[in-house]
């Protein structure tokens, strides 16, 4: 009886066992796809790089951070003026080129085309972009990037 009973002792402890240590998945924590600057703001001036006075424009690459996850493909951003702030920049002054982020990468880089006016020789010249919500990029800051020119 004592024998009967430890093998059945055996036989649950296995059979729990075996029930118990079933794998699972284990749930990531996830974020939505979303972009920040690092810093608010980027300084460029044609004194610092006179040759591109002669050249008459350069390009500005700000770096910027995503949160959620990195992807197996490349990923655009978009940005536009920020109307509803003081922006003192001329059109004419800057360009907005493109941004991305590379496949698999949790940073990316705007490029912003800088052209040269007699004006930026004495002043500084502010123009404030916004992030513009993309299918890669749907959860957007409120908070803005200041350039000053």
């Amino acid at each position: 009886m004592r024998n009967f009973i430890f093998q059945l002792i055996i036989i649950a402890s296995a059979l729990f066992a075996g029930v118990s240590c079933s794998k699972e998945k284990v749930t990531l924590y996830t974020e939505a796809p979303g972009i920040y600057f690092n810093g608010f703001s980027t300084t460029y001036n044609f004194t610092e790089h006179p040759e591109n006075v002669e050249i008459g424009c350069d390009t500005v690459n700000i770096p910027f951070l995503i949160t959620g996850s990195a992807m197996d493909k490349e990923r655009v951003i978009k940005v536009r003026l920020s109307p509803e702030d003081t922006i003192t920049a001329e059109e004419s002054m800057y360009e907005l080129l493109s941004g991305s982020v590379p496949a698999g990468s949790y940073q990316g880089q705007l490029q912003v085309k800088i052209n040269y006016s007699p004006l930026l020789d004495d002043s500084v010249y502010v123009t404030r972009l916004r992030v513009v919500a993309t299918e890669d990029f749907p959860v957007i800051s409120r908070k803005i990037f200041l350039s000053r020119i």
